[in-house]
């Protein structure tokens, strides 16, 4: 059976989410409580990220300060080559920023060629976000929907996520993978998901279809 594997990055890929640990870091409190109204469904992903990067004080280069202590899952490494040779494409699918996600993984040397996020310029020492994948009618800065719908219509679509902005597309996915906030709102919608902690377990879990 031909799979093919979405991944989130922040909190699934890395053991914290990089996009917040900048914005703790170097945006002031303010941006938490723009991120409440997000959580309550207030605004959308999109909206949220437009008001709470340009808050960022030092623009890439304190940003990256703060990155470079973002440490990836020590298994995920392994699942990537795992993956690469079996043939299964894995597209990481991002509501963060291609540039944090790269910068992450050229750091690790990590050869991963799908990445579909957000992106970020700098203006004036500011950072800010655009949204190349944002679609008419969706809240969400990257619509990770419309990215799995893109896909081999014929092929067995693996959802790992940890987050809200996983929600959605998880409901599409043949099988779910969840984690943290993730796994709480499947569980609550009644949608099935096999909870995980590490990509190791993901591997010995897809080994039974691949």
């Amino acid at each position: 059976m031909k799979v093919e594997v979405y991944c989130d990055f922040d909190g699934t890929v890395t053991r914290t989410d990089g996009v917040d640990e900048v914005l703790d870091a170097l945006a002031g409190p303010t941006w938490r409580d723009i991120e409440a109204l997000w959580v309550r469904g207030k605004i959308g992903s999109k909206e949220c990220l437009t008001r709470q990067m340009p808050l960022v004080q030092g623009g890439w280069k304190a940003a990256v300060e703060v990155l470079s202590e973002i440490e990836v899952d020590p298994t995920f490494p392994g699942f990537a080559t795992w993956c690469k040779e079996r043939d299964i494409p894995l597209r990481i699918v991002s509501d963060g920023f291609d540039q944090f996600i790269r910068y992450t993984f050229d750091r690790d040397d990590l050869q991963i060629t799908e990445i579909h996020a957000n992106t970020l310029r700098e203006e004036d020492g500011r950072l800010v976000p655009d949204f190349p994948h944002s679609v008419s009618g969706c809240g969400a800065g990257m619509c990770k929907c419309r990215v799995m719908e893109a896909g081999d219509p014929g092929a067995r679509k693996i959802m790992i996520g940890d987050g809200l902005t996983d929600l959605c597309c998880s409901r599409k996915a043949d099988t779910v993978f969840a984690k943290g906030t993730l796994l709480k709102s499947l569980v609550k919608e009644g949608v099935p998901c096999i909870p995980f902690e590490n990509f190791d377990s993901i591997a010995k879990n897809l080994r039974s279809f691949v």
